[in-house]
């Protein structure tokens, strides 16, 4: 995609933005090919990679008990707390991803609305100065 992006606009280096997961890959991508861009721009940065897949597993491991779901504690103890490492990585990290990513969609109490720029600036998240910074750029 880099590649292409450059040839098309015929620049030699790229701006990288990356959310989430795509910010720890932008780092990857970036470390690697340090020549195709200006720079990385990371929104919902990740800093803690293998502190979030123990969050995640335990979280499962939570959910999974207080259901009963004796099939699926069995697979998250033969599988071990990550992180994981060689060929089946993906596999490891799919049951407990997919199980929370399937409790949330299935759980009424959990509401995502989508994106609101006004409404999630009053959120926690974002401190007494980004909420005043944030409007004159976008308002």
């Amino acid at each position: 995609m880099t590649e292409y992006l450059k040839e098309r606009f015929s620049q030699e280096k790229i701006y990288l933005l990356g959310e989430s997961w795509g910010s720890a890959l932008g780092i990857f991508l970036v470390h690697k090919y340090p020549e195709s861009y200006h720079a990385l721009i990371g929104t919902g940065q990740m800093i803690d990679f293998v502190e979030t897949e123990r969050m995640d597993y335990a979280k499962a491991m939570e959910i999974a008990q207080s259901k009963g779901d004796t099939a699926l504690i069995e697979r998250l103890i033969a599988n071990g707390e990550p992180p994981y490492y060689g060929d089946d990585v993906t596999w490891k990290s799919a049951v407990y991803l997919n199980y929370l990513s399937a409790y949330m969609a299935n759980n009424p109490e959990i509401r995502n609305p989508g994106y609101n720029t006004f409404r999630d600036i009053g959120s926690s998240e974002y401190g007494l100065l980004d909420k005043i910074n944030f409007f004159p750029w976008h308002c």
